[in-house]
């Protein structure tokens, strides 16, 4: 697989992975989560960086995992191919929550298709924007197979346990808009105009507190699992740090003064 089917570019304050793989409808490559999760790992020690970017180039952002990589069946030596497809999904769930614990603001800008376990990956991102000719389409179930890349875990979270199973048992392609009114996606925009607003999305979030949207992050991604007594002492504990940030100072000074704060990620 060549390697610049995934671009991970380090911009001036924006991080940009790309999948370059419009052959294949970006089908995840092998080494794909490997390589994503050893790049947020660095974007998070780098304080220039802002925010993150997920795209694609081509007609579909992404298409599930790649069902020709795998080895092919040896009914004389099971384990070799399960032991691949589990080290597979340990990849993707570690990238998934490497994403989820990154302390800085994560962006899904999809068009075409979005299908399988990408769904796992839209459902870690922080925001979504999509093209209007973006769907989504949990496959697996219409294929034979088990749920992998973890939507089980976001799905009923975000879309209640009975339109999560919904979508699990009868498997419909789920247009932007409908997925928008859902609350799966942020934003839908003309596919013409879908890199300017995500170019426009991006600017804005790496012109903010960037270490309080990581803060404030972490307590959303942990609300649902908590009870009131643990979030309240988290948000108290959370407030008690970001009171300490220059963006704090800078944001109070901001309102005292009436005008537009100036935020630095510190």
């Amino acid at each position: 697989m060549s390697a610049d089917e995934l671009l991970l570019e380090l911009g001036d304050s924006i991080a940009t992975i790309t999948f370059n793989r419009p052959g294949k409808a970006n089908a995840i490559g092998v080494d794909w989560p490997e390589r994503i999760t050893r790049f947020l790992r660095e974007v998070e020690h780098r304080p220039e960086v802002r925010a993150v970017l997920f795209r694609a180039v081509g007609k579909h952002f992404q298409a599930g995992g790649d069902l020709e990589a795998q080895p092919p069946a040896d009914p004389a030596a099971p384990h070799l191919r399960l032991g691949w497809i589990a080290d597979q999904i340990q990849g993707w769930n570690v990238m998934l929550r490497t994403i989820m614990h990154l302390p800085k603001p994560v962006v899904a800008s999809i068009q075409g298709g979005t299908v399988g376990a990408s769904l796992g990956l839209l459902g870690a991102c922080d925001l979504v924007i999509a093209a209007d000719d973006a769907w989504l389409w949990l496959a697996q179930g219409k294929n034979g197979f088990t749920l992998d890349g973890m939507p089980s875990f976001f799905l009923p979270r975000l879309l209640g346990t009975r339109k999560a199973m919904e979508w699990v048992l009868l498997a419909p392609r789920v247009p932007a808009e409908e997925a928008r009114r859902l609350g799966l996606i942020n934003f839908v925009v003309p596919r013409a105009d879908l890199e300017a607003e995500t170019a426009k999305l991006m600017d804005e979030l790496a012109r903010g507190p960037t270490r309080a949207h990581g803060l404030n992050k972490a307590l959303v991604n942990a609300a649902l699992d908590n009870d009131f007594d643990t979030q309240a002492g988290s948000e108290m504990d959370t407030y008690m740090i970001g009171a300490q940030t220059n963006d704090w100072f800078e944001g109070s000074a901001a309102f005292r003064e009436k005008r537009a704060p100036k935020f630095t990620g510190t």
